[in-house]
């Protein structure tokens, strides 16, 4: 059995926006940024997307949370031959780009970079020194390394399943991220606290949901969501449009049929209309911190992206600043302390993530406005921010220094930095741009010169 033991847990102001420490809050910090830590029931993962649920992890987009000194895992494949030549390329490039564009460090390929995989690599495989290979989970190596190096780890996801990985026993926080990370909990805790959330039906496994669906108005549309899921897995609005009571019943029926229905889900009533992503921290005491407010990019059911302008941010804040000071007034069933990032429509809480979120660069790079403003000169400002998470840049050119002078081409052009926040020789790569147009004149331009098919 596990022996149980305290970890020291604190959130440092300048990354509040990120996540909590776990270890010393002074020393270099262990980035493994895990795509499968955001899911309550990682089983989804292959129910939907018939993969394990590790393969969906890269960590190549934690890089830009980096500083020299951290150590940076990343997902690999094991029967690469040139897997390492490849990696410190793109972290090459990666750190280039953020140098020139911010004046700011990232790790460098020189630094410390453990691959993690799901088994040893081929024999012909020859990594740099600097690296270091484990068999595993993004975080269970992650785990490994902080038990033997004693450096901190910044957890984007503080839940009971990560402090497990420890044997630590859970804390209040991790017990609330857990809780609420679920849909069905995070739902009837909302509404016994008179937050306005879109009218929804819960099935945690009893009675027929065919004979609900049956009793649904017809006048409205509906989302299906697993209680469990994230990302957009499993998820069923009709591309978007909502769906009738008739074209969820079919989809019921499928996904029963085909044994993929999950065992907890939910049926909410669709609402159209602009979808805003919130990043935020809630104090015991304090007023709630709102780090940035954003428009959501979906394609049919998966966020593709974000944008943020300060008009959009003046327009909302009031109404989400309310929001929050409601959300940090509940007592008595759970601690709500720590990063909170909410999902909103015409004012309505569709999600709630205790957690980071996909949309989290765009309040790491406001916060970051000051040091840009130091490199780029005193005029400097953030007007806006765009980040795309599909954009797929071929590992070759990479390696050939085409994104480094697509990125200067652009900054030449449009005046637009373009600043990965991780390039993933292995899959899309997660963009940002700051301060494009409006019709995204500087984000077209980078993405013919590098989007190409592989």
């Amino acid at each position: 059995m596990a022996k149980h033991f305290s970890l020291g847990i604190f959130t440092p102001p300048e990354i509040r926006h990120l996540g909590a420490l776990i270890g010393d809050p002074d020393a270099p910090r262990i980035i493994a940024l895990s795509t499968s830590a955001v899911f309550g029931d990682r089983t989804l993962i292959s129910r939907f997307n018939d993969r394990d649920w590790r393969s969906i992890d890269s960590g190549f987009q934690g890089h830009l949370y980096t500083r020299p000194g951290d150590c940076l895992i990343v997902r690999a494949p094991s029967d690469v031959p040139n897997v390492g030549e490849q990696v410190v390329g793109a972290l090459a490039v990666n750190c280039e780009i953020w140098q020139r564009l911010t004046g700011i460090a990232l790790v460098p390929p020189d630094g410390r970079v453990v691959l993690a995989g799901d088994r040893r690599p081929s024999p012909e495989v020859v990594l740099p020194k600097n690296f270091e290979w484990r068999v595993g989970a993004l975080l269970e190596v992650a785990v490994s390394v902080f038990r033997e190096s004693g450096i901190a780890l910044l957890a984007f996801t503080l839940d009971e399943r990560l402090l497990a990985e420890f044997g630590a026993q859970p804390s209040s926080v991790a017990t609330t991220t857990t809780t609420i990370m679920d849909k069905n909990c995070a739902t009837r805790l909302l509404n016994r606290h008179g937050v306005s959330c879109p009218e929804t039906h819960i099935f945690e496994g009893d009675g027929d949901p065919m004979q609900v669906v049956a009793g649904l108005s017809q006048r409205e549309r509906y989302v299906l969501k697993p209680a469990g899921g994230a990302a957009g897995f499993g998820v069923f609005s009709n591309h978007g449009a909502g769906a009738t009571p008739e074209q969820l019943h079919r989809h019921l029926g499928a996904l029963r049929t085909a044994g993929r229905l999950p065992g907890r889900f939910q049926i909410q009533v669709f609402v159209p209309g602009e979808s805003l992503g919130v990043v935020g921290f809630v104090h015991a005491q304090d007023r709630p911190e709102i780090f940035d407010i954003h428009r959501q990019i979906i394609e049919g059911d998966r966020f593709v992206g974000a944008s943020w302008t300060p008009e959009l941010e003046t327009r909302e804040r009031e109404r989400v600043e309310c929001l929050y000071r409601q959300l940090a007034n509940i007592e008595g069933e759970l601690c709500p302390v720590g990063l909170l990032c909410l999902d909103m429509i015409d004012g309505h809480v569709i999600d709630v993530n205790p957690r980071l979120t996909a949309g989290a660069p765009i309040a790491h790079l406001l916060r970051l406005e000051s040091r840009l403003a130091q490199h780029r000169g005193p005029g400097f400002r953030i007007e806006r921010i765009d980040l795309n998470t599909k954009v797929a840049i071929p590992s070759r050119l990479i390696n050939e220094g085409a994104v480094l002078n697509a990125v200067e081409t652009v900054w030449d052009e449009h005046q637009v930095l373009v600043l990965p926040q991780g390039l993933d020789p292995f899959n899309p790569s997660k963009i940002v741009f700051v301060n494009d147009n409006a019709e995204g004149a500087g984000q077209r331009r980078f993405r013919a010169l590098v989007d190409q098919p592989g």
